[in-house]
């Protein structure tokens, strides 16, 4: 027996529908929708203005041509979206040579800090500014699998299910590579520290 979509669900297959049927209102509709999503991510990812917007144009063009492929009965479109975005960002992140540290490029409210009270020092802020800069610096440093994995769970907020299912993973193989990832960057940052 199968199972009726929920109302949104329903909303979004209709409108991945017409966008597959070469729709451009609906394509818009959808673009107006997740352009922030979308757009955020590939900032995160990239780093770099330019690589970002690149990256975000990317994962919209897959998006218009492999619309087809989104299935409701598999997921929300918004995750989707980003999983298309993530392989879009990780593609060009793979194509790029190094993946140096661009130093003063990120806005240190994106690592969602806590400075106790809200009544930080000069002292606790400036500490606060160098270890944000260090982290930016290490993310830099990882592959774009590990890079990805800590963007989704620690700047995105997705939970660790959402995020598995954002790579395409299941669970365990998520929390495994999570794993992975956070003893990378911790080696990166006793190097850094040395």
């Amino acid at each position: 027996m199968v199972r009726p979509l929920k109302p949104q669900m329903e909303i979004e297959r209709q409108l991945m529908l017409a966008v597959a049927k070469g729709d451009e209102k609906a394509f818009d509709r959808l673009m107006a929708d997740y352009l922030k999503d979308v757009h955020r991510l590939c900032q995160r990812l990239m780093r770099r203005n330019e690589d970002a917007e690149d990256a975000a144009q990317d994962a919209f063009t897959k998006i218009w041509r492999q619309a087809w492929r989104f299935d409701a009965t598999k997921g929300s479109l918004r995750t989707w979206i980003l999983s298309v975005t993530s392989r879009a960002c990780l593609d060009r992140l793979r194509r790029r040579k190094g993946f140096e540290a661009r130093p003063g490029r990120e806005n240190i409210d994106d690592w969602s800090f806590r400075l106790g009270d809200g009544h930080p020092s000069a002292i606790d802020q400036i500490q606060t500014k160098q270890r944000a800069d260090a982290l930016l610096a290490g993310l830099d440093k990882l592959k774009p699998q590990a890079r990805l994995v800590l963007v989704l769970t620690y700047l995105e907020d997705h939970t660790q299910l959402e995020a598995a299912k954002i790579m395409g993973l299941g669970l365990k193989a998520f929390e495994g590579r999570l794993a992975r990832a956070k003893d990378e960057m911790k080696k990166i940052l006793q190097r850094e520290d040395h």
